[in-house]
């Protein structure tokens, strides 16, 4: 090959590196300009949704967005779950038999995520038929992944008693017979530590109801004192429940 050529052919080469590199950097800046935004972009919603939740409401309303809500109220049953298994393990620790310990622990965690699951459709259809008074106008599902965002709070009162479940499991004796297990578990679920847990559920019950608020607002187009009125008898409901549960 000739010496031109061959100096030709590497410039060829070395400008096609230089393109692709040119082309890669390009698209790197693109996806990283592009998270940004979408970092931004959630960030703000996350702060509006602590310090606006109207307006954060307002904003989902338009364009509700289902995955979210979803995961949140899983989430809280996951929370539940785990608490649950905590009882389960150590009011029966000093058992030998698995089978004896295994059928509480499938029913306990079944029971913590079914229960935040189905308590979610249910007071998105009280919600939904309460406001129906005030003729409310919006879909059932617009309301359902709404209401779903209200229970983002519930996440740390589900931690909080995940905690409380599993320090009370450790400082109460376990059972042991099966028989006793019944009675273990309510020691557990009555130790001060989870008591004190139930107050901080009293607090997030409370945000609960003025996120849910701003969320029939919108999903319903009533306006704000229409809203409350429906919200006001489940929540306040639910607060009696947390309650009575202290007393």
């Amino acid at each position: 090959m000739e010496p031109f050529a061959v100096i030709t052919t590497s410039t060829k080469r070395l400008g096609t590196g230089r393109g692709e590199r040119a082309a890669v950097s390009t698209l790197f800046q693109q996806v990283k300009h592009g998270c940004n935004v979408q970092f931004s972009r959630h960030l703000r919603s996350f702060v509006n949704y602590i310090t606006d939740p109207d307006g954060f409401f307002e904003a989902h309303a338009e364009d509700p967005d289902w995955l979210v809500p979803s995961l949140v109220v899983l989430a809280n049953g996951v929370l539940a779950a785990v608490g649950a298994w905590y009882t389960v393990q150590f009011a029966t620790r000093g058992l030998d038999s698995a089978a004896v310990t295994t059928l509480p622990a499938i029913i306990g965690v079944v029971t913590g995520i079914a229960v935040p699951v189905v308590l979610w459709v249910v007071f998105a259809a009280l919600f939904y038929g309460l406001s129906a008074l005030f003729d409310g106008e919006g879909s059932f599902t617009t309301t359902l992944w709404l209401v779903g965002w209200g229970y983002g709070p519930a996440l740390i009162a589900g931690l909080v008693s995940m905690l409380a479940v599993y320090y009370a499991g450790q400082a109460v004796p376990p059972a042991a017979s099966f028989q006793e297990y019944p009675a273990v578990q309510r020691q557990i679920q009555t130790h001060q530590y989870v008591e004190w847990s139930r107050i901080v559920q009293l607090a997030v019950t409370l945000w609960q109801g003025v996120l849910w608020t701003y969320a029939v607002r919108h999903a319903r187009n009533l306006d704000l004192r229409e809203a409350a009125i429906v919200v006001a008898l489940p929540v306040v409901a639910s607060i009696g429940l947390t309650v009575n549960s202290l007393l």
